[in-house]
C-alpha cells in the first residue's frame, strides 16, 4: 500500500466451478510466510500523539506516491560492480503457478556483498570499513505474487524483475506485466517480508505483509481514475533492541496497521496522495482514521489513545533511507526489493 502494489496458480476435476475458484485462492497466496496474526497489537511500545503521528507521516504506506527524499544512497550504479554484481545474484527469477500467478521469492544475505563493498558503503564508527562489514549482519526474505485472472503468464517463467523491465516504469512494476495485466477489471495482490539487522549493540527485526483480513490476496478493482482497494491490511511490525550510551539496554517494539475502505489509487503517476476512500490506522496504541479526498489534497488525520489524542492534516515527508541508514547501497537495494510490496496497481 505505499505507492504502487507489486505481489500479489490445474484444477482439472469435473467440478470446475467449486474447485477453480479454491486453487486461484491458494495461488495467489503461494510460498506465504507470514499471517494477519503474526503481527501482534499488543506488548507493544506506548507513545505520545506526537510520536505516534510521526510514526505514521513518515511510512510509505499512506502515500500514493511518496516524494523523493535528497538522501544519498550512496553505492555505484555501475551493473559491473563488484558489490552491486553480489547483490543482483541473489534477486528473484519470476515463477509462474498455474499460469496467471507470477511470483518472486527471495532470501536475501548481504554480508557477502558489504565485505565486497567495504568502503563508504559500511558504517562509520567501526575501526575499518572492513571490520565493520564483517561485524554487520543484514538478511531479508520476500515474497511478491500478482495474480492476473485469466491471463497466461508463461512467458515470463525464469525472467528477473530487470528482465521484465522493472526500471522502464514509474510504477516499479515491470513494464512486461503491465502491457499483460495493466487493463484487467481486477487484479489479485499478496506480500510477505522480513528483515533482521545486526550492528554493534543494534539488534533489529521486522516483517511486512500486504494481505485482506483473511490472509488471502487483496483485489485491486478498477475503477474511474484508478483501482480500489477495499478490506486490505498492510501491516508493518518491528522489534528494536539497543544498548544506549550509560549501558541501559532498551527494547522497542512497534506496529502500523492500515486498513483500507474504498481507498482508490490513482492512475496519476505525480499523485502524493490516494485520491479517495480512507484507512482505518493502529499505530502501536493509538488507533483512529486517515480519509482522503483527492489525490492533490492532504488527509485528514485522529489519532486517539486514551485521552491523548490528535487530529489535522498529514504533510508530505519526503523519502529517506527507510531501512538502515548505512551501508548505503546495501540498504538501497533491499529497500527497493520490499518496496514492490507497495507498489499501486499495473496502470
Amino acid at each position: 500500500m505505499t505507492s504502487k502494489f507489486l505481489f500479489s496458480v490445474v484444477c482439472l476435476s469435473v467440478i470446475a466451478a467449486g474447485c477453480k475458484k479454491n486453487d486461484e485462492g491458494a495461488s495467489a497466496t503461494s510460498g506465504a510466510f507470514l499471517k494477519p496474526s503474526d503481527f501482534p497489537t499488543t506488548g507493544l511500545t506506548q507513545l505520545t500523539s506526537v510520536e505516534a503521528l510521526n510514526k505514521l507521516q513518515e511510512g510509505s504506506e499512506v502515500y500514493d506516491n511518496k516524494p523523493a527524499g535528497s538522501t544519498p544512497t550512496g553505492g555505484s550504479d555501475n551493473p559491473n560492480d563488484p558489490a552491486n554484481a553480489c547483490l543482483e545474484s541473489q534477486g528473484p527469477k519470476a515463477k509462474i503457478i498455474n499460469k496467471e500467478t507470477i511470483s518472486f521469492d527471495a532470501s536475501i544475505d548481504l554480508a557477502p556483498c558489504l565485505k565486497i563493498q567495504a568502503g563508504s558503503s559500511t558504517p562509520t564508527d567501526a575501526a575499518t570499513p572492513a571490520d565493520a562489514a564483517s561485524k554487520f549482519e543484514f538478511q531479508a526474505r520476500f515474497l511478491q505474487n500478482v495474480t492476473c485472472p485469466g491471463v497466461d503468464l508463461s512467458e515470463f517463467n525464469g525472467k528477473t524483475m530487470k528482465e521484465l523491465g522493472a526500471e522502464e516504469t514509474n510504477s516499479g512494476i515491470p513494464a512486461a506485466l503491465e502491457s499483460k495485466c495493466g487493463s484487467l477489471p481486477a487484479v489479485k495482490v499478496f506480500g510477505n517480508a522480513t528483515i533482521v539487522v545486526k550492528f554493534g549493540t543494534l539488534d533489529a527485526s521486522g516483517k511486512i505483509g500486504i494481505f485482506n483480513k483473511e490472509g488471502g490476496a487483496c483485489e485491486f478493482t478498477k475503477v474511474d481514475g484508478g483501482f480500489k482497494l477495499n478490506s486490505c491490511l498492510s501491516a508493518n511490525y518491528a522489534v528494536t533492541k539497543y544498548t544506549e550510551d550509560d549501558g541501559q539496554q532498551k527494547e522497542e517494539k512497534s506496529l502500523v496497521l492500515l486498513e483500507a475502505v474504498n481507498v482508490v489509487d490513482s492512475t496519476e503517476p505525480a499523485a502524493v496522495w490516494y485520491n479517495g476512500g480512507k484507512f482505518n490506522v493502529t499505530v502501536n496504541n493509538f488507533t483512529g482514521t486517515l480519509l482522503y479526498s483527492g489525490a492533490a489534497i492532504a488527509p485528514t488525520y485522529t489519532l486517539a489513545s486514551g485521552s491523548d489524542s490528535v487530529t489535522g492534516q498529514l504533510s508530505a515527508t519526503p523519502s529517506a533511507l527507510e531501512l538502515v541508514s548505512n551501508p548505503r547501497n546495501a540498504s538501497n537495494f533491499v529497500s527497493k526489493q520490499l518496496q514492490r510490496f507497495v507498489k499501486k496497481m499495473p496502470r
